[in-house]
């Protein structure tokens, strides 16, 4: 079970680790990308979760939406929650999304976060691959952010459209056209902030202030996309009470 060249280094790690314990923690948190328990890794999951079993462990997993918890994110994430002891747990039931992306963005936004003409023309010939501008319009039509991640690129961060916030203009692919751009009015491209993808994960303005201190804004961006949605974590928390 100790092999890492086949499976997730850290996750084995956390077998070592608990092998090793006298008092076992009795209840443990595991959360990754439902691909973790997909095609390609379904056999090593369920070892995991039998090794965990072999330990005493009883396990619950269930693939979690951010937009089921408050935050109009699509982050989807499977979490996992093992209690030793003959224990039962049951997730949080879903709640009604009373937010919106546009409830979460700055009012003032420098023009840095705005998409260059380069950057623009990028977008332009990326989107015969990737897509953005049509997840751009789908995010505008649904108010709600695409999953953020931890790279900080110009596109990486989350691009959305914005009205009157800039003199750039927005380009959109139009029906039958392929990638050439037209202009739409009033709508521009930008990246989100830091501090909006803070919001996004339920991070409170106050507690980004703290953060925010000593970090660059690519370091910002990685820790917002590599974290846990807060809203998340409280419903599964308040199921253990």
């Amino acid at each position: 079970m100790s092999d890492t060249t086949t499976r997730s280094g850290m996750l084995w790690e956390v077998e070592r680790i608990l092998s090793e314990c006298e008092n076992k923690p009795q209840i443990l948190l595991m959360e990754n990308v439902p691909q973790v328990h997909g095609e390609g890794n379904k056999e090593d999951f369920n070892k995991w979760q039998l090794r965990l079993e072999e330990m005493g462990y009883k396990n619950y997993w269930q693939d979690l939406i951010a937009t089921d918890y408050g935050i109009p994110q699509t982050r989807n994430r499977c979490f996992m929650v093992s209690i030793l002891g003959n224990y039962n747990y049951t997730f949080p039931k879903p709640i009604p999304l009373k937010l919106k992306l546009k409830d979460l963005l700055e009012d003032n936004v420098d023009e840095k976060y705005y998409l260059s003409e380069k950057q623009i023309k990028e977008v332009q010939a990326w989107n015969a691959y990737e897509k953005p501008l049509e997840t751009m319009e789908k995010t505008d039509q649904k108010n709600i952010s695409p999953t953020l991640t931890t790279r900080s690129g110009a596109y990486a961060a989350g691009m959305i459209l914005v009205k009157n916030a800039t003199k750039k203009g927005y380009l959109e692919a139009t029906e039958g056209s392929g990638n050439i751009p037209k202009v739409v009015n009033d709508l521009k491209i930008r990246k989100l902030t830091p501090k909006e993808c803070f919001r996004l994960m339920g991070v409170k303005d106050q507690d980004y202030e703290k953060c925010a201190k000593h970090q660059s804004n690519a370091s910002l961006y990685h820790l917002a996309g590599d974290s846990i949605v807060v809203n998340v974590l409280m419903a599964i928390f308040k199921e253990m009470i």
